[in-house]
């Protein structure tokens, strides 16, 4: 990511909400800050106050020759006009940004300013698709447990190894929802499993449905009733399909790229 910074490149950085987007982003304000002007804004809805904000980080004086602010298309032809290469525009949850901004951030782009666009979704049209990507991949169960150590530090809670292994199965791969459930469980409250990664694993019983319908085939063809055997055969058929069915959903679901639905 800094590399393709300092090479000039404009980068959308996707990822899954709490998976450390805007971590990421702030970790970089301290390892480039000084060679860069940078601004990081986020859209809540107004535009005005979107614009402001990135005018006052880039220090770029927003009025008119008597002293007025400046509003809508005059702010955003003023800040285009006082930038160039060295300076940085962070936008987080760009994905939620209002089309007339995104226009705006591909003049802005024009001036050679670099901009880094935070998204939990791919988005495949405008200035998107003019940027390379970065998706951030899951973290590993080592780095989950050690943002929960450090979670469990700042807050003066005890963790036992248990504890962190009930914890870690219920935040998955998420680091917002590590810390989350530290917090939680420092408060006493009950989660239920499975909310990093909400599916129910069924093979325990198709396994016991296909030994009993294998059962039925053996009593079948013990008492010589044809139907009974035939009835079997079938349903166990059916049950192994049912069965690799299941596996393929879990495994397609394990391996679904982050941000696509």
């Amino acid at each position: 990511m800094i590399t393709a910074i300092e090479a000039g490149k404009s980068i959308v950085v996707i990822g899954e909400a709490g998976s450390g987007k805007t971590t990421l982003a702030e970790t970089l304000l301290g390892v480039i800050g000084i060679d860069y002007q940078i601004a990081m804004a986020n859209y809540s809805g107004s535009t005005a106050a979107t614009l402001k904000s990135i005018a006052e980080q880039w220090e770029i004086d927003a009025t008119d020759e008597k002293g007025k602010p400046l509003k809508g298309d005059a702010l955003k032809q003023e800040i285009a006009n006082n930038i160039n290469d060295r300076y940085l525009l962070i936008c987080d949850n760009a994905h939620r940004w209002a089309a007339s901004l995104l226009y705006w951030l591909e003049i802005v782009q024009e001036t050679g300013a670099i901009l880094v666009l935070l998204s939990i979704a791919e988005v495949k049209t405008g200035i998107f698709l003019k940027m390379s990507k970065i998706e951030l991949g899951r973290l590993s169960e080592a780095q989950i447990r050690e943002i929960m150590i450090r979670e469990a530090i700042a807050i003066d809670f005890s963790l036992t190894p248990s504890k962190i292994a009930r914890l870690q199965s219920i935040a998955g791969s998420n680091p917002m929802l590590a810390k989350q459930a530290v917090q939680e469980a420092k408060l006493g409250r009950h989660f239920p499993e499975g909310k990093g990664n909400e599916y129910i694993n069924v093979a325990p019983f198709i396994n016991a449905l296909l030994t009993a319908l294998g059962i039925i085939r053996f009593i079948g063809l013990g008492l010589g009733d044809r139907s009974l055997y035939i009835f079997g055969g079938v349903a166990m058929l059916i049950a192994i399909s049912l069965r690799y069915m299941g596996i393929g959903l879990n495994q397609a679901a394990r391996r679904k790229p982050l941000g696509k639905k």
